[in-house]
């Protein structure tokens, strides 16, 4: 039997409270997917904004994430080198970045559970760091970026964009992640002489506009972007990716041995995705939650049957609006139409 797709777009029209309208004749609708059962409870009002809680933890290794708005902000910069040019403005959906760098803990439980390699290697004035508990909140190190990838999959999330992660590192009024001028009070840098990486999360004065820690120093991250040195004088402007391909990958921040110059968040650096160092970490984003994540388990419109790829996705969403203008929710890959008795609906082919 041939696998049916499992996400579905949808929109839905209620009429508003008030006189119920003369009678007309409504027009039979089926629906065009044999294999779902449509079953409704109650139908509570879901909003169709995303998230926007300041913080989250994520369930699957306690991390804080900050929570980024969507909107446009300014990516590059016409002081820095050459490859932060054209400075060009992006537009970037909601979403959550981790507030620390990956600690070693929180790489630690990956591994125990089989998802993870172990890193290879120790910081570079400790011999032992990973497995040490005098270490557990240090950043992990000596990781490559399928090792991080692996990691944040796990984890629930993913790698950010590079755009992502300079949205979430970038001051409102200077090159760093808190403004201007920096000093050891801010950041792990080079001219601090700390020789090694700190505890995440030890520079509380340093954070971001939007609470993240460590974007400046400590360790560099890898991010999920393949490297172009060219790329910002094409990419699009909406939520871009990065190149389809290339031979590294995006590094962002700088490391504790790096000079100021490497600090500012527009600075890109090219990244061996198999090399692993004692100066390179990484941490994990993602898209903030969809209206259909906050619906309640009491609101089921479809039950799929007779198929073992259940997506929780692929459900239809109900809202109760003041208006007859239908609103999408999702996107899909088939066309679904459908009515359900003594209610009016509007429900629309996928686009």
């Amino acid at each position: 039997m041939p696998r049916l797709p499992y996400i579905f777009f949808l929109c839905i029209l209620l009429t508003a409270c008030g006189p119920a309208p003369a009678a007309t004749s409504a027009p039979a609708i089926e629906t065009v997917m044999p294999t779902m059962e449509m079953a409704v409870t109650n139908t509570p009002e879901v909003s169709t904004t995303p998230e926007s809680k300041s913080t989250l933890i994520r369930e699957k290794d306690d991390m804080e994430m900050v929570y980024i708005p969507a909107g446009k902000f300014t990516m590059g910069s016409g002081m820095g080198d050459s490859d932060e040019v054209p400075v060009h403005t992006v537009y970037l959906d909601a979403y959550y970045i981790d507030k620390f760098e990956v600690s070693n803990a929180q790489y630690r439980a990956c591994v125990e559970s089989g998802a993870c390699d172990r890193p290879i290697g120790n910081s570079y004035t400790c011999s032992s760091y990973y497995g040490n508990s005098q270490y557990d909140n240090y950043p992990v190190i000596y990781v490559n970026w399928n090792q991080a990838k692996a990691y944040c999959d796990w984890a629930g999330a993913a790698l950010p964009t590079e755009a992502q992660w300079e949205k979430a590192a970038q001051g409102t009024d200077g090159p760093y992640p808190w403004g201007e001028g920096i000093d050891c009070t801010k950041a792990n840098y080079r001219a601090c002489n700390m020789g090694d990486t700190t505890a995440v999360g030890s520079y509380p004065d340093g954070a971001s506009p939007y609470g993240a820690l460590d974007m400046a120093g400590n360790v560099m991250e890898f991010v999920n972007d393949w490297y172009s040195y060219n790329y910002y004088s094409q990419s699009p402007d909406n939520n871009p990716t990065g190149p389809a391909s290339g031979d590294g990958r995006v590094v962002r921040g700088g490391a504790w041995y790096d000079d100021t110059n490497i600090m500012r968040t527009s600075t890109r650096s090219h990244g061996d995705p198999n090399g692993r160092i004692y100066g390179l970490g990484f941490r994990c984003a993602r898209n903030a939650a969809s209206p259909l994540e906050k619906l309640p388990n009491t609101l089921r419109l479809f039950q799929l049957k007779k198929t073992t790829h259940y997506d929780p996705y692929s459900v239809l969403v109900v809202r109760p609006i003041p208006s007859e203008k239908p609103f999408t929710a999702f996107p899909s890959t088939a066309n679904l139409t459908g009515r359900i008795p003594s209610t009016r609906w509007h429900c629309c082919p996928g686009r």
